[in-house]
Parts: structure tokens; sequence; C-alpha cells
């Protein structure tokens, strides 16, 4: 069933694979890392409130690197609230557990990129540490 995250201040977590969408230098996660996908205007995150640190990494490593076939490098963690702030929704599906995705992105790409800026400005950025 999909509902909205409705805590405000739940946090949430997406998985970051390129090391162009991050800069750690910086501390900062880029615009690129948040935009939707093309197929369906979405943005995939997981829901990590209540988490340790290990298991929000284990949340990438059981669910999304088997997709990718590359390791996690990064990842941006993100309030609930910033993000309804900026008109957009969390909606969770849970599949695989904790999935969500924010949703209700503008169709037009400037639009956007905009938020995608936005949000990335309010993004915590947390590197994996190898080893």
């Amino acid at each position: 069933m999909l509902h909205q995250a409705t805590d405000e201040t739940d946090g949430v977590s997406r998985f970051i694979f390129d090391r162009k969408h991050f800069a750690p230098e910086n501390h900062r996660v880029k615009p690129r890392a948040l935009e939707p996908g093309h197929a369906d205007n979405m943005t995939s995150v997981y829901r990590t409130g209540g988490l340790q640190e290990g298991d929000i990494w284990q949340l990438s490593i059981a669910y999304v690197e088997p997709d990718r076939g590359k390791p996690t490098l990064a990842r941006a963690d993100l309030r609930v609230s910033a993000i309804t702030r900026l008109n957009l929704r969390v909606i969770a599906d849970n599949t695989p557990p904790r999935h969500a995705n924010i949703a209700d992105w503008p169709t037009d790409r400037s639009e956007a990129m905009l938020r995608a800026i936005q949000l990335a400005a309010t993004a915590i950025l947390v590197v994996r540490l190898s080893g």
C-alpha cells in the first residue's frame, strides 16, 4: 500500500553511486544525485528514521547494490520536511523494505532541476568509508 510519510522530522537517504554526484572536499551533494528518473519522474530513497549508521548502509548493500552492480560511494541524507517544503511528497511503498519515492516533481526539466538544486542545498553528504 502506498502512503505518504507523515512525520516531517523523518529522515530519508538517497544512495549515491557516481563520483560526479557529490563533492567530498566541499561536503556537498550535487543536484544530479537527487533528480527524478526519466521513466517514472520519481527519486528513489530509503526511510532511515530510527536506524543506526550501519543499518542505513546495509539497506543499500542488500537492496540497491545488487541492481546497480557496484558499491555505494556515499549518500544524501534529507529531512522529509525539506522535501515537502518544495511541494514534493515522500511516498513509501516498502518494496523493498523501507523504500520510498520522492514524487510530484514538475514535468518541466528546468523546474525539476531547480527543485533538485534546492534539495541538494539541504542534504547532508555522508561518504562511505572503505575498508
